[in-house]
């Protein structure tokens, strides 16, 4: 092992001495009176801890706001969710209501005669708006039944068979 770490050019001895960390707290909280650390030094040391102590309640208060701005979001993002859903199924209530409305007219093969306004001379006689309207209707009915058309004679050759 010892030459694996020649040839590879690394230290066989360590370059810190072993120290604990017990060694370590002491050396460092009696610093200033046992090397002689000017006060300047140990002002500045105190500036820095006081620096990071605070550094250290920002971040605390940032986390608690940046939760709460999750939080808002997670609610805003659900909300535009719903809005989304609610609309697509206004939509498609209105498509499909408009589809059933088109239908209803493609299958609506009635005609519709509103009255009509007659001369008073025609009203006095009993005919009527409504009455002229009703053999208006009567007399295309019968034309209709008269006509012979290629879909009636088709549906006559389906009835036959």
């Amino acid at each position: 092992m010892a030459e694996q770490e020649e040839a590879s050019g690394a230290p066989s001895e360590p370059i810190l001495p072993d120290t604990s960390a017990a060694a370590v707290a002491v050396a460092l909280s009696g610093a200033n009176v046992a090397t002689g650390l000017p006060p300047e030094a140990a002002a500045f040391l105190k500036e820095q801890t006081d620096l990071v102590r605070l550094q250290k309640e920002n971040l605390d208060a940032d986390r608690a706001l940046q939760h709460r701005h999750l939080a808002l979001r997670f609610f805003g993002d659900r909300l535009r969710i719903g809005l989304q859903l609610l609309a697509i199924a206004v939509g498609l209530f209105v498509v499909v209501g408009l589809g059933a409305m088109l239908w209803q007219a493609h299958e609506d093969h009635s005609l519709v005669v509103e009255a009509f306004s007659v001369p008073p001379d025609m009203a006095k006689d009993g005919l009527t708006g409504q009455v002229v309207a009703a053999r208006v209707l009567d007399k295309l009915k019968a034309m209709q039944a008269a006509t012979v058309s290629v879909t009636s004679c088709w549906v006559g050759q389906m009835s036959r068979r």
